[in-house]
């Protein structure tokens, strides 16, 4: 975007090679051998740079960083890219930024004046592991996920995977058949929703629109959870159902299932009493109550009836009413497989840690259980070391790109990720609308405005994610 806007760019990257996070073997924190794309190709390819049929709906990481390879290729970012630069420091000298970084290749720093700085770094850089009392002697190994190598080390031992994640989804899954035993640590539920539509033809998340949020926040968890169930009521989903009955001849010459869907429950009491019945979306927020509201639930399934996945897919339920916010108020994660993994006992959920002494760790409902390994599927930790504010917050920054004293000569690229969605099509956009305000193609607000609008947002940013504001700020619709 800057390169179209005849500006003369340089890109400082530490890595040996493009693809950040995504390219596995790094120096620094990657993925793990078998990572896929949690969003479909739809939203990672880049606008003017199309995946093609050949690339998979979900594609592996190593199949992602071969695109992005073709990308820098294609439109000759690469001569403008030096690797295995590490930027250490980035200060404003009168109206340019003197940015110091070091030549990793003979350890030599430099200091170049620029004109404007973009920051693309990133909210993946640095693991956030978690400390609990005892774990500094904790006589097994802590590792984190982004320095998994293979899933082979595992063969044999007894592991503890600590996160709800996708990647604590991937290493359940991948563990399963590895590990002697395994057990997966939550201090509540977590949201979980599928990749796939129910018809296994097109990816979830080809029905995300923005047009979705300017329904009511509670709306939209009715229409993610109970609107898919047919045991489930709510006012929305009888609302929903009553709007189709002006369409219902239409309905039944195109989609007769789903108009004969729409009669059932329009004639079932439940839909009308939900109109009036007080009612509750979710849960406390407990891993106590989640872990035996899993037992449970697995021990109820011998008895009911339908496929061992329609079983695996409601025992996400136990996962969303534990987690004690709406689906559209926490992060997602876009995995199912691992479901399976739990009710056929392959894995135990258990609650939070509460300490740990030798190889015994204690939880919070008094269990104990001897561990090997601690996997810690816990994300990582927004940071800026180079910067004078190293822990910057992306909701205190202007839409999330700017900065508030009005400077338009330094922005932020790809530091929020969309909850339904990817960091590249979102940060194709900022890249676009940062290029053009530092080129004076766009302008921004009065600094008394950008400050007034970052407020009201990161103020509505808590308010709709009470649960989880502070500690993921980078997480937005």
């Amino acid at each position: 975007e800057l390169m179209e806007q005849n500006c003369d760019v340089t890109v400082l990257e530490k890595n040996s090679d493009l693809g950040g996070l995504w390219n596995y073997g790094s120096d620094y924190a990657s993925v793990t051998p078998t990572t896929w794309a949690t969003s479909s190709k739809a939203y990672l390819q880049f606008s003017d740079f199309p995946m093609g049929k050949d690339m998979a709906d979900f594609p592996l990481a190593t199949d992602y960083v071969k695109y992005l390879r073709r990308y820098a290729d294609h439109f000759k970012v690469y001569p403008h890219v030096k690797f295995q630069h590490e930027v250490l420091r980035v200060t404003k000298d009168g109206a340019k930024w003197q940015v110091l970084f070091r030549n990793k290749a003979d350890e030599i720093s430099h200091t170049q004046m620029f004109d404007g700085v973009l920051v693309c770094t990133g909210v993946h850089s640095t693991p956030a592991l978690p400390k609990w009392p005892g774990s500094d002697g904790f006589k097994g190994e802590i590792i984190h996920s982004s320095h998994v190598n293979g899933y082979d080390a595992f063969a044999g031992k007894r592991v503890l995977v600590i996160g709800g994640g996708e990647s604590g989804a991937d290493s359940v899954h991948e563990l399963s058949t590895q590990a002697k035993e395994l057990y997966l640590s939550l201090r509540k539920g977590v949201a979980i929703t599928r990749t796939w539509k129910p018809c296994g033809k097109r990816p979830a998340d080809f029905d995300a629109t923005r047009a979705k949020l300017w329904l009511p926040r509670q709306f939209l968890h009715d229409l993610n959870v109970d609107c898919r169930l047919d045991d489930r009521h709510c006012t929305f989903k009888t609302l929903h159902h009553l709007m189709q009955v002006p369409v219902l001849p239409i309905m039944f010459l195109l989609y007769p299932a789903k108009a004969m869907k729409t009669i059932c429950t329009l004639l079932n009491p439940r839909a009308w009493l939900a109109l009036v019945l007080p009612r509750k979306r979710f849960g406390p927020p407990d891993g106590v109550l989640l872990a035996r509201g899993v037992e449970d639930y697995i021990k109820k399934s011998e008895h009911m009836t339908g496929s061992f996945e329609e079983k695996a897919w409601k025992l996400k339920l136990v996962f969303d009413w534990f987690s004690g916010a709406g689906q559209n108020s926490q992060p997602l994660t876009k995995r199912i497989h691992w479901m399976s993994d739990i009710l056929a006992g392959r894995c135990r959920v258990v609650p939070g840690i509460q300490h740990s002494e030798g190889k015994q760790i204690k939880f919070d409902d008094g269990t104990t259980r001897e561990i090997d390994v601690v996997l810690c599927c816990t994300g990582f930790k927004g940071s800026f070391p180079f910067l004078e504010n190293p822990d910057q917050d992306a909701r205190d920054l202007y839409k999330y790109v700017f900065m508030t004293h009005g400077d338009h000569t330094i922005g932020f690229c790809g530091i929020v990720r969309p909850n339904i969605g990817s960091l590249p099509v979102l940060g194709e956009m900022q890249a676009r609308w940062f290029a053009k305000v530092f080129t004076g193609a766009a302008k921004l607000p009065p600094a008394d405005v950008l400050r007034a609008t970052a407020a009201e947002d990161k103020c509505m940013h808590i308010q709709s994610r009470p649960l989880i504001s502070n500690r993921l700020g980078h997480i937005v619709d």
